[in-house]
């Protein structure tokens, strides 16, 4: 999709990785500006099976309006926990299962690179 005024105009074959059938990923990196939701739903039988780590950039800008906080929980529906990471490398807790996300913590992160573990059984 080419907004006026942005791109070349090329066209490119979109496929799901669901289509792909790739058999074994650790980690996804989506970095897609605003389609990140339709790439986890074309991935959604591969995420379920293997439960990779997801990377994913999200802003609010490229979501007509929606909530980081909300972005954040409907990756949490799939089985994760999402985390970002401070200026030194650690490890920043964004949410648990019982209590969505701590939108008190997000509000102090400044990337928009979350990483989202998988929820152990």
């Amino acid at each position: 999709i080419v907004k006026k005024g942005v791109g070349n105009g090329e066209i490119v074959r979109v496929t799901t990785l669901d289509s792909e059938k790739i058999d074994n990923v650790d980690v996804i990196k989506i970095d897609v500006e605003g389609a990140e939701f339709d790439v986890l739903s074309g991935a959604q039988n591969l995420i379920e099976k293997n439960k990779p780590v997801l990377i994913i950039e999200l802003e609010e800008r490229h979501h007509q309006g929606r909530k980081l906080a909300d972005m954040l929980e409907e990756v949490m529906n799939y089985g994760y926990l999402p985390f970002s990471l401070s200026n030194n490398g650690k490890k920043i807790s964004l949410g648990n299962r019982k209590g969505g996300v701590d939108v008190e913590i997000l509000k102090n992160i400044n990337n928009n690179n979350f990483i989202f573990m998988p929820i152990e059984n």
